[in-house]
């Protein structure tokens, strides 16, 4: 078994790989990664081809006090875009237990890729908490260790999520490894 990863070498992973900042990222079939211009555009979602969103800055009543992307079931059928819709109420601060996302997450995307979907995650700029989550869904269902799901995403994109979602990971690293 393989040393325990710390904040500090992840932070570091994060600075070291350059990517260009772009709204959004495919990260590999059936499952891309974005911010709040993409999910706001569906002619761009249907040029994708997308068939899934998941919005990880989701709050229905908009005065959550952290950013959120005001986009629901109802703001794609309005626009007569087809979609599964999955709303992640998850604010961007240390404190926030995002945790409790990870395995519905990971399970709504494995699913829909089976189905041969395409999901879009996002959140408001596609670096904490859409990141975080995506890093949960490889740990989970493509059983990647913390280090080496970050590494991968890091070479995709910027990401940079902050410490308490850093230390979730962590967590579930940990527990991933028990079983």
């Amino acid at each position: 078994m393989s040393e325990k990863t710390t904040i500090a070498e992840l932070k570091n992973i994060m600075v070291k790989v350059q990517v260009p900042s772009v709204d959004y990222t495919v990260l590999q079939p059936g499952l891309i990664i974005g911010g709040i211009n993409t999910a706001k555009n569906t002619e761009v979602l249907t040029k994708l081809g997308v068939t899934h969103i998941i919005n990880c800055a989701y709050d229905p009543t908009g005065r959550g006090n952290f950013i959120y992307v005001d986009t629901n079931e109802d703001y794609y059928t309005v626009r007569d875009f087809k979609c599964v819709y999955l709303g992640v109420r998850a604010a961007d601060t240390a404190r926030f237990n995002i945790s409790k996302f990870f395995y519905d997450v990971a399970d709504f995307i494995d699913d829909a890729i089976k189905q041969n979907g395409i999901v879009y995650i996002h959140c408001y700029m596609a670096i904490s908490r859409s990141a975080v989550l995506v890093i949960a869904y490889y740990m989970i269902k493509q059983k990647m260790t913390l280090k080496e799901a970050v590494i991968f995403l890091r070479k995709k994109r910027e990401i940079f999520p902050n410490d308490g979602f850093l230390v979730q990971l962590m967590e579930l690293d940990e527990e991933l490894r028990k079983t």
